[in-house]
């Protein structure tokens, strides 16, 4: 069950676990494909309105986003860097949750809420999961509960868009919570 995910994950860190060649494959070519994806050129692409940036706290950040695109600083490479390793640690999260036993569906699903576009990132024995990694100090916000003050990414936003979209999703089957 959900409730037993980490120390399921924590079990088979250290007893490990007899994994199918199979999906060792398959973990191996989706790690591929992630960092292959990240390592493209960015493309520009025009502002929309998306779940991973309703919350932004910001109201002049998505103004200059949408109208004045040009004038947007470049990722550094260690943000960049940042990111792709927060991708990296999520499939690799996923990865052993799936070989601990857990059901593990819907990755980077498509949701849509009032012609607002976004991806959730899966959806773990019938309950939607949003994976984050963070340094330990900004860990303790979501530990104790991620607070609307405290939340300067707009997390709690984007996550309320993909439960309202999982209400009519046969694979979520806790409908009040994520």
């Amino acid at each position: 069950t959900i409730q037993t995910l980490v120390s399921d994950i924590e079990e088979v860190l250290t007893k490990g676990a007899e994994i199918p060649k199979d999906k060792i494959n398959k973990f191996g070519k989706s790690l591929a494909s992630l960092i292959a994806k990240r390592l493209q050129p960015e493309e520009k692409k025009p502002f929309t309105l998306r779940m991973s940036n309703i919350g932004n706290p910001c109201l002049r950040r998505l103004w200059y986003d949408k109208y004045k695109p040009e004038g947007q600083e470049k990722l550094s490479a260690s943000t960049k860097f940042k990111f792709l390793f927060g991708d990296l640690i999520e499939e690799i999260i996923l990865f052993i949750a799936e070989v601990s036993g857990h059901e593990v569906k819907d990755r980077q699903k498509k949701r849509k809420v009032a012609g607002i576009h976004g991806s959730s990132d899966v959806t773990i024995d019938g309950h939607l999961v949003d994976v984050k990694s963070a340094s330990s100090y900004s860990f303790k916000k979501f530990q104790k509960g991620l607070t609307i003050e405290e939340d300067a990414f707009g997390y709690r936003a984007q996550l309320k868009g993909y439960h309202t979209d999982a209400q009519k999703d046969d694979n979520v089957s806790d409908k009040d919570a994520a």
